[in-house]
């Protein structure tokens, strides 16, 4: 049986009415992975491809037995934003200590929250709540699945839009994206596409906003004033004992 998880929502108004039930299932079949095409093509704000590449995970989000979304998670985009390197920076002390570990110890264990689409039917309040959801079953349907331990979690805001729903579900801002990537053979710098384009030709992308969510072990690695809790960020780095800068 496909697991599903459920949280209760209650429909807007002071006075509550009775609650709606809300759950993630895991996208398995043909029809799903259809319907999920549909959805990101429909009520996706801005970018409207409903493809990743590499490893991923998919989730539809229905409420009340009604779809009223899709949400998932995939290979982290390659190279990183130099945002993201930053954030790393400051947990291992240094550029060169998160470069040498940024293949073996960080980006096997970073995943890319890729895709978020709420239909008009969804609650107001459903956002925040489906990401608390989707990061809990993502690292237990991760490790099931590739045998690797989710430890943190990043996404791609654009369109001029605030990250509302992610600053509401305490994700990390980590700054902005330079709006250049490359395309051709390599990943491009804000989506897991491929481009028929000549090797190396540089395109202007629209900026974007990064949010990181630490799911390790241990409490989370940067707290959104800067503080760096270096002992459970070391620890999930496997580094113990390294110390970490200013």
């Amino acid at each position: 049986m496909a697991r599903t998880s459920s949280i209760l929502l209650e429909k807007g108004g002071s006075i509550p009415t009775r609650p709606h039930q809300i759950f993630l299932k895991k996208v398995e079949t043909r029809e799903e992975r259809r319907l999920v095409s549909d959805i990101i093509i429909k009520y996706h704000s801005y970018v409207k491809n409903p493809h990743n590449r590499g490893r991923i995970i998919v989730y539809l989000v229905y409420l009340d037995g009604k779809p009223i979304g899709c949400i998932g998670g995939g290979s982290p985009p390659m190279p990183p934003s130099q945002c993201v390197i930053d954030y790393f920076a400051k947990v291992t002390g240094s550029y060169e200590e998160a470069s040498k570990n940024l293949k073996r110890r960080i980006l096997p264990h970073l995943v890319n929250n890729w895709k978020f689409t709420l239909t008009p039917d969804a609650p107001r309040n459903a956002g925040s709540r489906v990401l608390y959801v989707f990061s809990r079953l993502l690292k237990k349907d991760w490790k099931q699945k590739y045998d690797t331990e989710v430890k943190w979690i990043l996404t791609y805001v654009g369109a001029g839009k605030e990250g509302t729903i992610y600053k509401a579900a305490g994700w990390e801002y980590l700054g902005m994206t330079r709006g250049l990537h490359r395309v051709g053979p390599v990943y491009r710098n804000d989506e897991m596409s491929r481009s028929t384009a000549e090797p190396r030709k540089t395109v202007t992308a629209d900026p974007k906003k990064v949010f990181m969510k630490y799911v390790g072990k241990g409490g989370i690695g940067l707290a959104l004033g800067g503080e760096i809790h270096a002992p459970q960020v070391a620890r999930a780095l496997g580094m113990e004992g390294t110390s970490v800068g200013e």
